[in-house]
Parts: C-alpha cells; structure tokens; sequence
C-alpha cells in the first residue's frame, strides 16, 4: 500500500466540482475545479497524483449524496 497519500475533499454541484488537496508531508495544498463529469474529475486527480509525486489520492465527499453518486466510480478508476 503506498504510504503516501494527498488528501481531497470534494464538493459537488451542478455546475462544477470544486476540491482542495492536501499534502501531509510538505503541507502543500492545492485547490482545483473541473466540469461536473467523471472525465474532468478523473482528469484532475491523475494531475494531482503527478504534482504529489505519484501518491496515492484519498477522497472525501461533502455530503453522503454526492458520495454515494460518484463513489462507486471512482473505486473502479483505483481511487480512495
């Protein structure tokens, strides 16, 4: 399991996703928008992965809706 991991919250709404990342390590954080669709989610957290030096990402939904929505695709695209 990598040890390394950004930590994003997320917060969805019709018109975009809106997210924050955080890096433990360093105490970088990054924030970042993106179009409310899996290609622009996905999009951004594989650039988050480049910027954290191929961490791992560990997401975390608002609200139990928009978790329960787009949880179970992101578990397909190997995503926490």
């Amino acid at each position: 399991m990598n040890q390394n991991i950004l930590h994003v919250g997320l917060d969805v709404d019709d018109t975009q996703y809106h997210g924050s990342a955080f890096n433990r390590e360093t105490g970088e954080v990054i924030d970042f928008r993106c179009r409310p669709t899996l290609k622009g989610l996905l999009t951004q957290l594989d650039k988050l992965k480049l910027w954290g030096q191929n961490y791992g990402v560990r997401v975390k939904c608002q609200s139990e809706p928009d978790k329960a929505r787009i949880w179970p695709i992101l578990l397909k695209n190997s995503v926490e």
